[in-house]
């Protein structure tokens, strides 16, 4: 059986550099992204790296500002081959199915880096608006926490012991922000900041739920992350009000993020801000 990652906001930022980091390390992956057109964009060497022969990437449209509906309507895959990238439209398990023998998958880590940014005063958000982040950012990320912890508590009693001892053990791993944590408040943010307060209690919260399947839940929570579209989007007035929010704290990439992910995965690490 081999382990596979699902990693949703996976065809950009910092969802594209998880992805690519763990593919170098060898793990076969899933990137979600939110349509179609972004999904088959998904291609071997600027997303994805194949080191083993035995690494399957696939990349799945899953539009998560749809919740709860994407949990049970189509979802569109571009499939991508080591040798050859096919893409094709239909319906697809965004998780893969257990099945028996060496080529079967099983889930051994959810990266929930999926997010919606905001720049209006809460008084000026629309009512649809603020839907649209709270279901990208928060209600889309529980049901993949609690769908993924299933699959990983069924995998786990198919998986023979030998394998825990070569594998790093299940790990959910959620994306949230130091503006989602207390003394770091930036007007124009207050939904945006509300759903990633949330995320950091939600994954405590469960991490003491999953740990009696041996099941990890961690987040992450960076500050600002210099080569993402949201800070690229800012002018120079709002970059600086930002980094006063976060008491100017230093700046880091995605590929620092993307490092940290994999650091937590092998190393059994702790939650932690960046």
């Amino acid at each position: 059986m081999e382990p596979v990652a699902i990693v949703t906001g996976a065809t950009r930022g910092i969802g594209q550099a998880v992805v690519r980091e763990l593919s170098r390390h060898g793990l076969s992956c899933i990137a979600v992204g939110s349509s179609w057109d972004s999904a088959r964009r998904v291609a071997p060497g600027s997303h994805l790296h194949f080191t083993t022969h035995s690494q399957r990437h696939t990349a799945l449209a899953v539009d998560l500002a749809q919740w709860p509906q994407w949990t049970r309507g189509t979802r569109s895959r571009a499939f991508v081959g080591a040798v050859r990238t096919t893409a094709r439209r239909g319906r697809f398990s965004l998780f893969p199915r257990a099945r028996r023998g060496q080529d079967a998958q099983y889930v051994n880590l959810l990266v929930n880096c999926a997010g919606v940014t905001q720049r209006a005063l809460s008084v000026n958000t629309p009512a649809e608006v603020a839907q649209r982040i709270v279901n990208v950012n928060l209600m889309s990320m529980f049901t993949l926490c609690n769908v993924a912890t299933k699959h990983m508590i069924r995998a786990g009693r198919r998986r023979g012991s030998s394998l825990l001892e070569v594998t790093p053990s299940p790990c959910i791993i959620n994306v949230s922000s130091l503006l989602g944590e207390t003394g770091h408040a930036l007007p124009g943010t207050s939904v945006y900041a509300a759903t990633k307060a949330a995320i950091t209690q939600y994954t405590a919260a469960i991490a003491q739920e999953t740990a009696t399947w041996g099941v990890r839940a961690l987040s992450i929570a960076p500050g600002v992350v210099s080569d993402t579209d949201m800070v690229r989007g800012l002018d120079q007035a709002a970059r600086e009000q930002l980094v006063q929010a976060l008491m100017g704290l230093p700046e880091c990439t995605t590929e620092d993020i993307a490092r940290q992910v994999w650091s937590m995965y092998e190393g059994e690490s702790q939650s932690g801000s960046l």
